[in-house]
């Protein structure tokens, strides 16, 4: 595969993580573009240990390399966590992860889906995204339609 974007049903699924849905506050850039003018904000739609994806208003290409800043609550915020609601950026750990985009697909109005590969984490923020993400619990499916 080269520089290709997806557009269908084309996805197979590799991952060896499961990904959980949620909402997580979400800061990234190419490193083409390391400038704080390209910096975009978005919010994750799922993550595992190893990757997670977010919409995005630009295309990106699968080997492009990304920086992210990604926004994880503190152990006292975690009761707190919905899959419908992110947590406010003060009340989180700040964890930058090095990242490379494996798929993008075309969304709904102009927006891209991006799948991304975490490929370099310090030691200490892998163990505090393991913790958070053992600590996460999904929401009974009565409780998401409230």
């Amino acid at each position: 595969m080269g520089s290709e974007v997806f557009r269908g049903d084309t996805f197979v699924e590799r991952r060896q993580h499961p990904r959980l849905p949620m909402k997580l506050q979400v800061c990234y850039q190419t490193l083409e573009k390391q400038d704080s003018e390209k910096v975009k904000k978005s919010v994750s739609m799922d993550m595992s240990a190893t990757g997670m994806s977010l919409r995005s208003a630009q295309e990106m290409f699968t080997h492009e390399t990304v920086t992210v800043q990604l926004f994880v609550p503190a152990m006292e915020q975690r009761s707190r966590m919905s899959i419908l609601k992110s947590c406010p950026e003060e009340h989180c750990r700040k964890v930058t992860i090095l990242s490379r985009v494996v798929w993008c697909t075309v969304a709904e109005n102009k927006c891209f889906i991006l799948g991304l590969e975490f490929l370099d984490v310090s030691l200490d923020d892998q163990e505090y995204i393991n913790q958070f993400l053992q600590d996460y619990r999904m929401p009974e499916p009565n409780m998401i339609n409230r």
